[in-house]
């Protein structure tokens, strides 16, 4: 990880792994940027971007979340699971309090329909530590 002071952000390669309330956020690139004080403003992941919150999952190639927000915005071939269901869109965009997904531009999967890719790893209890790598698996092929 590398830290910079002006301005104020940080860097993170490989095995990127963050954890916000129940949401569990990997990837291989992180940047975020902080206010004078240090605390994280904006926060952005780059490169296998995985989201899990319970039994949802999503994988995108970029993901935004500003720590005052609301909402984590994921893009770029963003793919959704939750139960049976999977949907890609342009954008994904997950209510932090909420537990809403939005997508832009939905198409996908229906129950019963089409045979879905195999099920993921069920996401760490939140007061578990970090892990080292990212327990979600990779997106399905």
């Amino acid at each position: 990880m590398t830290v910079h002071s002006s301005p104020n952000r940080t860097l993170g390669r490989r095995h990127v792994v963050i954890r916000r309330a129940d949401i569990l956020i990997c990837c291989s690139r992180l940047e975020t940027r902080a206010d004078p004080q240090w605390r994280w403003q904006q926060v952005s992941c780059d490169d296998d971007v995985r989201v899990q919150r319970g039994e949802e999952v999503v994988w995108a190639d970029h993901a935004d979340f500003w720590v005052d927000g609301q909402d984590l915005v994921l893009s770029g071939r963003p793919l959704l699971h939750r139960g049976m269901t999977w949907l890609a869109g342009e954008r994904v965009s997950i209510d932090w309090h909420g537990g809403l997904a939005r997508i832009l531009r939905p198409r996908g999967h229906l129950p019963g329909v089409a045979q879905a890719p195999t099920s993921t790893t069920p996401c760490m209890a939140t007061t578990s530590p970090l892990p080292r790598r990212c327990p979600i698996a990779p997106r399905p092929r």
